[in-house]
């Protein structure tokens, strides 16, 4: 028998353009386009429906502990509950930022933690979330090919043809030049 981990859904089935990156936050779909332009698209998500979200999430949280101190004192032959999990198609175009960027993003990601979105196109740009300002542009970063971001510490890592650039981020972006 074959186990189906995630459930399927086509969201865009005629993009105007080719598609380079995507990125999710919150209840927003960024996508990105070969024309260096940002489609941003949003699920419907009415008032209710988000305070059911917040309320299903409160009650995972207590159930994940409730089910850690349950494991101390599991008997044998019980199951876990397993929570239903709600897939939204509903999505509209919220806006589009033609020329956004002007070379194509070739990656995207969202710092949820700190609402920045990363982008890699002929450099790194962070901009903010949800308006989407620009930042910083990171000039040293100029034909950048890769970056990766470490969450706890709070370092940007970027890689330039034979160079590697270290940021740390404390509300400013400092280069840490190894």
């Amino acid at each position: 028998m074959v186990h189906i981990a995630y459930d399927v859904k086509e969201l865009l089935k005629a993009c105007p353009v080719k598609i380079e990156s995507v990125s999710l936050w919150s209840y927003y779909l960024f996508v990105s386009s070969i024309d260096g332009s940002l489609r941003v698209y949003k699920t419907r998500v009415t008032e209710d429906e988000e305070e059911e979200a917040e309320e299903e999430e409160q009650k995972e949280d207590d159930l994940h502990q409730s089910a850690e101190n349950h494991k101390k004192t599991k008997r044998k032959g019980e199951r876990p509950v397993i929570l239903p999990i709600r897939i939204t198609d509903a999505i509209t175009l919220h806006k589009t930022l033609i020329g956004f960027s002007k070379k194509p993003i070739a990656s995207m990601t969202v710092i949820e933690s700190k609402n920045l979105l990363i982008t890699l196109s002929d450099a790194v740009v962070i901009h903010k979330l949800p308006s989407l300002d620009v930042m910083t542009y990171l000039s040293s970063t100029k034909g950048a090919s890769l970056y990766a971001w470490n969450e706890k510490q709070g370092l940007l890592s970027v890689s330039r043809q034979k160079r590697l650039f270290i940021f740390h981020y404390d509300g400013i972006l400092h280069n840490l030049f190894l």
